[in-house]
């Protein structure tokens, strides 16, 4: 059970980065060069590349240009993909 309460955490604290670099997108908080935010783009930036990776390849499937789409998907992957984490952490821990 604590176990499955310290990666939650993690994954809430990572979830909580991922929010602040959507938002600096949306509306400069923090300066690009900033070095708080220099911190939120190296930890984030593994994540968001492989979903962007992901997107790209599902968009190649089903013939869409990327370019042509105002929106970024990788953060919505990526939030997906850390609360499978957590579902599949809690049925095999419990």
């Amino acid at each position: 059970m604590t176990f499955y309460l310290l990666i939650r955490f993690v994954v809430a604290a990572y979830e909580i980065l991922l929010l602040i670099r959507v938002f600096n997108s949306w509306i400069e908080i923090f300066d690009n060069d900033h070095p708080v935010f220099e911190l939120i783009k190296e930890l984030t930036d593994p994540i968001l590349l492989l979903c962007r990776g992901i997107v790209s390849k599902i968009c190649d499937l089903l013939n869409i240009n990327l370019e042509t789409i105002p929106i970024d998907f990788s953060p919505v992957l990526a939030f997906f993909l850390l609360e499978l984490l957590l579902f599949i952490i809690r049925v095999f821990c419990f």
